[in-house]
């Protein structure tokens, strides 16, 4: 799942893990660990996109609104270090402009909101906004070229 380029490729591996729930009566939702290393929004989206495929469609668009007020919240929060905590992140030796991460992360978060509710010109417009401001984003590079799809 490293390299997962089209959300298709996930359903034979949620496909098995509900056949093998099945065989073993188990009930309940449906619990998908994802390895990824870049961060828990992209985990939130794909699990949610397993339980669009399993057909809780109400709880999965619930989610993805979520994800887009959010996003339309903390948009133009201003940001700022805590220098109480234990240990400086690395923005504070890089000195990164705090608030143009946060622009970036809210419109990655509402782009990921749309194309789960499937709206692809809002969700293209949110990634292209993320790869204006953020060439080497990986999720926004990936999840852009669903879009495409």
């Amino acid at each position: 799942l490293k390299n997962l380029d089209r959300i298709d490729e996930l359903l034979p591996l949620v496909r098995a893990r509900m056949a093998a729930m099945m065989q073993d009566g188990a009930t309940g939702t449906l619990s998908v660990k994802v390895p990824f290393s870049d961060g828990g929004v992209r985990r939130v989206f794909l699990a949610e996109e397993t339980t669009l495929q399993i057909g809780r469609e109400d709880k999965a668009c619930g989610c993805f609104n979520k994800l887009i007020k959010h996003g339309e919240k903390h948009l133009f929060d201003h940001c700022r270090i805590d220098y109480f905590a234990v240990s400086l992140p690395d923005l504070a030796i890089w000195e990164d402009d705090l608030d143009k991460r946060n622009r970036i992360h809210c419109n990655y978060v509402m782009g990921l909101g749309c194309l789960g509710l499937r709206e692809m010109g809002k969700a293209i417009d949110f990634l292209d906004k993320v790869r204006e401001l953020d060439i080497n984003h990986q999720g926004g590079q990936i999840h852009r070229n669903l879009c495409a799809v």
